[in-house]
């Protein structure tokens, strides 16, 4: 299979990457994906995920969070004091999910699907509420509770402080998400990004998937810590395969 890769910048800060096979014609159908990464990575640890999807039909982007890769202000998230830092950690949730519309806006994309993995699950949880045009979601590793984030001594946007506490992604979800299609996968030892935040939402959004039941999933894996294994790999994938006439 050959591909075609493209770099580019929008809005003059949020880099890039877009990945597509290269004898796509140019009447197919758009059903796009975004990939986002983890904490310390880049959209450039996304190829290999992109490929993927585009052996599978999609056209696929890829970003750079805020703090990482080649933005501006970019940090060395290998830095203890760094990655316990409040104020970075909260642009780099808060902030990539704004980006991710500003993305969709400059790409003139109507219609996304989103895969993101630990720090990118995170960033696609706090994504979700505010952004109707992410029609899919498949995130893996990430909570969409800030509270559960901070009881686990990693200093997100909770109960420290009060107006961030007020967007927490697990108590908007329920008001904002139903019924788009939402995978969600954790390993059940992991004591990074513990499952217990994809629980609690998974019961606050039970009763409003009720009539479709298929569109909400949540996978424990036994005896996997904070790793992105082939297994979640392949069920995001299929996931978005499954719902991807919401896509057209």
């Amino acid at each position: 299979m050959e591909y075609k890769l493209k770099r580019d910048i929008v809005a003059g800060e949020i880099p890039y990457l877009k990945l597509d096979v290269a004898e796509r014609k140019s009447d197919d159908r758009d059903e796009c994906v975004l990939l986002l990464h983890g904490m310390g990575g880049s959209k450039e640890h996304s190829i290999a995920r992109m490929m993927r999807y585009a052996d599978a039909g999609f056209r696929v982007f890829a970003m750079d969070l805020r703090r990482h890769g080649e933005r501006r202000n970019a940090v060395d998230w290998n830095d203890p004091a760094i990655a316990s830092s409040l104020p970075l950690l909260t642009d780099a949730i808060v902030g990539s999910a704004t980006d991710i519309t500003t993305l969709l806006d400059a790409l003139h994309i109507e219609n996304c699907a989103i895969d993101g993995l630990s720090l990118g699950a995170i960033v696609g949880f706090a994504a979700l509420p505010r952004e109707t045009r992410l029609a899919i979601a498949a995130l893996s590793m990430g909570s969409p509770d800030w509270d559960d984030l901070m009881g686990n001594g990693t200093p997100a946007a909770g109960s420290a402080n009060p107006d961030l506490a007020t967007m927490n992604p697990l108590y908007l979800s329920a008001h904002t998400v139903p019924t788009r299609p939402l995978l969600m996968q954790h390993g059940a030892d992991d004591e990074i990004v513990r499952a217990s935040g994809s629980r609690k939402l998974y019961e606050l959004l039970n009763p409003y998937y009720r009539e479709i039941p298929d569109n909400l999933r949540l996978v424990i894996f036994d005896a996997v810590g904070h790793e992105y294994i082939d297994a979640m790999w392949t069920n995001s994938l299929n996931w978005i395969s499954e719902h991807r006439n919401l896509l057209r």
